[in-house]
């Protein structure tokens, strides 16, 4: 065989070892470990498919940050800057997200269960078919956010904005909306529960 032959491939399985070593695609970032996660975040980082249950994100910059699916069960997102993040089927049970910047970010089929969100600014967000089931977001704004076919079971929305939402075939049973402001831009009667009244 000619030396030629031999050495043409050489970087190509340079690569493949060290994709090997390292367990990951070169470019692609590794998941991080919970006392270090809050000094690695910063915008574009990409955390796919992470066990992140607990972690403390507080505060942290994760704008256009790739978390999708990833398991952030209970963690802390409160205050955090999460515009225009991909948390596509993240799972984000019990999270607390209360304060947290989600303008036009990305939790379609998410699954937020019993999640805090309260004073959220969900602008513009992409929920569709997310699991909000329980989830409290009284105070968020969700103008303009996309919640077609979302389970909303029970949800607190006390005193959101949903102003121009899109709640084409949400269930909302049981959803509390007193004071809410509708996506037709209507003042929920502090009494409504399921409906807008």
């Amino acid at each position: 065989m000619p030396t030629q032959s031999i050495f043409r491939n050489v970087p190509l399985m340079a690569g493949f070892a060290l994709v090997f070593m390292l367990g990951t695609a070169p470019g692609a970032t590794a998941c991080p470990e919970a006392e270090f996660a809050k000094e690695e975040t910063g915008s574009g980082v990409e955390w796919i498919d992470c066990e992140m249950s607990g972690f403390n994100l507080s505060g942290a910059s994760l704008v256009n940050a790739r978390l999708d699916g990833s398991t952030l069960t209970a963690a802390n997102l409160s205050d955090a800057d999460l515009r225009y993040a991909d948390l596509y089927r993240a799972n984000l049970n019990r999270a607390k997200l209360t304060g947290a910047r989600l303008l036009h970010a990305t939790l379609q089929k998410a699954t937020l269960q019993r999640a805090d969100m309260t004073d959220a600014n969900l602008f513009s967000a992409k929920l569709a078919d997310a699991n909000l089931m329980r989830a409290n977001l009284s105070g968020a704004n969700l103008s303009g956010a996309n919640l077609s076919g979302a389970n909303m079971f029970y949800v607190n929305l006390k005193q959101a904005n949903l102003t121009g939402a899109d709640l084409t075939g949400a269930d909302l049973t049981g959803a509390r909306l007193g004071g809410a402001i509708w996506s037709d831009g209507r003042k929920c009667a502090e009494v409504s529960i399921s409906t807008c009244d």
